[in-house]
């Protein structure tokens, strides 16, 4: 098997006082449009590896 040691950090913020409770429906809304949108971006590429590691494992179904 290959081993992969990288790693990455994705940081996206959204300047909020948080202990604001009036603005966490705002927050909620931008955090689930961004959390979606990261989503659909990895969706295919996550599958495609997936894929990759049961076929070189031998697993796949």
């Amino acid at each position: 098997m290959i081993q992969i040691d990288r790693s990455a950090n994705i940081l996206h913020k959204l300047e909020h006082a948080s202990f604001d409770k009036e603005s966490w429906p705002e927050m909620l809304a931008w955090l689930s449009e961004h959390v979606r949108a990261l989503e659909v971006a990895f969706r295919d590429p996550l599958n495609g590896a997936g894929r990759t590691l049961r076929l070189q494992d031998g697993s796949e179904e």
